[in-house]
């Protein structure tokens, strides 16, 4: 496997600008969040021994949690919500850009730095969950899906036997590699599969109660100053606004950062409610943490030196710094996770011989064929072009009534243009008959029109021979251009795979 293509996000119009401008250093200090976790001195202090521990006694990824409780010893954290079989690529991407920082923080301050995934069981969206894009030996994109039967708490109390069923409807007698039929559920069982990916990791499961538990003093110091707390938000979100960039946080974010869920589903509830005050008190593991404070949470609570986040994510964490530091939760440093697309190497040859530019082929890969084709038949063009040129000239010394020149000069440019555009056709047609797999590329970096890394299954990519080591050797480049403040995505090709 080799990376065939290095393209700035800036040529694809990834991510967002904000997002953009952080990787960069281009945000002014109001907005700037700590970007180099690379320059710290590789110290921290002790934070959440006791929710460490009990989450080592449990957790999954007993290496990774053996080595979090020990002095000194710092957090790098990721997460997504667990989806179908894993969740998609950019799922496995956050890992593996953790586990290469933590490395390296780790090599450059002499302390343990564990990668740590967040793993976001308390969500409740199932349809953003419930299925990933698979794409089979001849192109064709399906997707798998997990069956709806228990749907509408928390998704990580999913049964795991969708997980299971998915995974053999994918992988038929390969399942075995990837299997894990003593999951409990659904969370767990997607614990399991980034561990056996990338076994540095210790993976958090957010439905903890001891989370909660361990929490309560974050959430009533919140509840204590509610208005005081969405002020500092809304002031932040204008400052952003005010230096050109779109906000992340939805209004609706804004009313309350906890939801009651004693049912294990989540009640949307004002701030002022006076039984999230109660629970707090008496029962805070019936409390779970919105996007204002869930990132509050996993920093109060774990020795977090750097998150490996999505651009959205970038968004929001700028949007709520005014709330950390009112809040006085310690801000560590924000590192865009690694961003890339795998496709089989005969599918990427004709755009290498063809010249076409890698970023066209990324955004739009049907205009970058339609482009190239229409190279092909510039000539033809050109003569079509000048024989109705012509014509036009000769019909205007002929004298016709006004209406009816006008519906024949309408004619002719329809005649025109569908000639032009049956030219193109054709072009397009010997193009594909000359490279045939080239029928192949939209749905191989652009499935449904979306960037590869967002639908098609993390459990894709490693079934196709690449291991999480080769995922996190890639986030290692990635890592090393972002120290350069460049933004790069990544296309890979898998050597040896049929065209």
């Amino acid at each position: 496997m080799s990376v065939v293509a290095s393209i700035d996000w800036d040529l694809l119009g990834w991510g967002t600008r904000l997002a953009r401008a952080h990787a960069k250093g281009e945000l002014p200090p109001p907005l700037a969040a700590p970007r180099r976790p690379f320059d710290r001195d590789g110290q921290s202090r002790r934070q959440g021994g006791a929710v460490l521990a009990e989450l080592a006694a449990t957790g999954i990824g007993r290496s990774g949690w053996s080595r979090l409780v020990l002095p000194g010893a710092r957090a790098v954290v990721s997460g997504q919500q667990p989806g179908c079989v894993g969740g998609p690529a950019l799922a496995a991407y956050k890992a593996a850009t953790a586990v290469a920082l933590a490395r390296r923080l780790e090599r450059a301050g002499g302390v343990p730095v564990v990668p740590v995934f967040w793993n976001a069981t308390d969500d409740e969206d199932f349809d953003e969950i419930a299925r990933v894009g698979w794409l089979d030996d001849g192109g064709r994109l399906g997707f798998l899906e997990l069956p709806p039967a228990g749907r509408g708490g928390w998704i990580g109390d999913l049964p795991a036997p969708g997980d299971e069923s998915a995974l053999r409807a994918a992988l038929g007698e390969s399942a075995g590699a990837y299997s894990c039929p003593a999951a409990k559920d659904h969370g767990e069982w997607v614990g399991h599969f980034l561990v056996r990916l990338f076994p540095d990791l210790a993976v958090v499961d957010a439905r903890s109660a001891a989370l909660r538990r361990h929490a309560a003093p974050l959430f009533a110091r919140y509840l204590d100053d509610v208005r005081g707390a969405h002020d500092a938000v809304e002031r932040q979100i204008s400052a952003v606004a005010a230096a050109g960039f779109e906000r992340t946080l939805a209004a609706a974010s804004l009313r309350a950062g906890l939801f009651l869920t004693p049912a294990r589903r989540r009640e949307k509830t004002p701030a002022d409610d006076v039984r999230l005050r109660t629970a707090v008190r008496d029962a805070p593991e019936t409390l779970s943490p919105n996007v204002l404070l869930r990132a509050f949470v996993q920093d109060s609570l774990l020795p977090v030196a750097a998150h490996v986040v999505g651009p959205a994510e970038i968004g929001y964490l700028i949007e709520l710094r005014a709330l950390r530091a009112r809040l006085g939760i310690e801000e560590p440093a924000l590192m865009l996770r690694l961003s890339a697309t795998w496709v089989d190497a005969p599918v990427w040859k004709p755009v290498v011989e063809l010249g076409l530019d890698p970023a066209v082929v990324l955004r739009d890969p049907d205009a970058a064929i339609a482009s190239r084709a229409a190279g092909s038949v510039r000539a033809a063009q050109a003569d079509v072009e000048d024989a109705f040129r012509s014509l036009h000239g000769a019909l205007a010394g002929v004298e016709l009534p006004p209406d009816a020149r006008q519906r024949t000069q309408r004619r002719l440019q329809g005649v025109q243009d569908e000639l032009q555009a049956a030219l193109l056709g054709a072009g397009r047609d010997r193009l594909v008959a000359e490279y045939p797999v080239l029928s192949r590329l939209a749905a191989s970096v652009r499935p449904r029109g979306q960037a590869q890394e967002r639908i098609l299954a993390a459990l894709w990519i490693a079934s196709r021979g690449v291991s999480g080591e080769r995922l996190v050797e890639l986030a290692d480049v990635h890592l090393e251009a972002l120290a350069s403040g460049s933004l790069r995505h990544f296309v890979v090709a898998r050597e040896g795979s049929s065209a």
